[in-house]
């Protein structure tokens, strides 16, 4: 062994060591580390949409539907003058709204939600990774890569529902994992209202139906949960669930989205049934 790999070996065993180092001071001083964590995933989102802001069709048209609710006071409105647009959950227009009626723009607005949402995300992550491994430096290491990550960063940087729904999801997922594991109600109650914000904000919420009374159901089985407190636990979560979503509603002033929402599932449904049952094809002329 020469001189120069004795180096090489020297540099990464001392890199190692100091490696290690940071992990146990970051693994003792966890609050501190998420928080750097938190600005570090401000600064490199606000660095993107310096570097590279996007404004796509449908960011678009979420900027002009911010702006006629701003200037109409009311979602119904913005139903009644924009054809075609009775589909879209009003969540992430009433945020850019609440930011609007501060003195920013329509753009600065989405931007402001979508940077604040996705840099959300790291503590969320972390949270989740948390109840799901109970190991903190795993958790940590989430955070990390959710601070850095160029998907979640380029995401965040265009005016659209995806962040916001990531994050609501995101502390569905993980108020539930909780609720699970501690069998607090309260964590239920949580998980159901940013249950209902999510699906403020996309329909794909709904597919979070399936999974999470598999895992109650998986720990039921598993007797580290009794079927009156599973019962109990659901219930919470669904009372909170459409409390809160009923009252957005009412606070948004957008109660017709409940025809629009019904419109949507049913739409999906038949989609679903077309898939999975067919129809007969068309037979072709010669």
């Amino acid at each position: 062994m020469n001189s120069t790999e004795k180096k090489i070996i020297g540099a990464l065993t001392r890199l190692c060591e100091t490696t290690g180092l940071l992990a146990d001071c970051a693994e003792r001083h966890t609050g501190g580390t998420l928080f750097i964590l938190f600005l570090i995933s401000v600064i490199v989102k606000l660095t993107a949409c310096w570097l590279a802001p996007s404004i796509g069709r449908d960011a678009a048209l979420y900027l002009h539907m911010a702006n006629c609710w701003l200037e109409t006071g009311s979602y119904n409105d913005v139903i009644r003058q924009i054809p075609g647009v009775r589909w879209v959950p009003p969540m992430l227009l009433f945020l850019m709204k609440i930011l609007m009626q501060s003195g920013m723009s329509a753009e600065m607005a989405g931007y402001a939600v979508n940077v604040i949402s996705g840099s959300l995300i790291t503590p969320v992550g972390f949270g989740i990774a948390l109840e799901a491994t109970g190991n903190k430096k795993t958790a940590l290491t989430t955070a990390l890569l959710l601070a850095v990550h160029p998907m979640v960063s380029a995401s965040s940087t265009e005016i659209l529902r995806d962040i916001p729904y990531l994050f609501f999801s995101g502390c569905t997922a993980w108020l539930v994992l909780a609720g699970l594991r501690r069998g607090n109600a309260a964590f239920w109650c949580s998980a159901g209202m940013f249950f209902a914000f999510a699906l403020l904000t996309r329909y794909e919420t709904l597919e979070l139906l399936l999974p999470i009374p598999l895992a109650v159901l998986v720990f039921v089985l598993k007797r580290r949960l009794s079927w009156k407190r599973a019962l109990l636990s659901g219930a919470g979560f669904l009372v909170c669930g459409l409390i809160v979503f009923y009252t957005m509603l009412f606070l948004m002033g957008s109660e017709n989205f409940i025809s629009a929402f019904s419109g949507r599932v049913n739409q999906n449904v038949a989609f679903v049934e077309k898939r999975m049952f067919g129809l007969p094809k068309k037979t072709q002329g010669r």
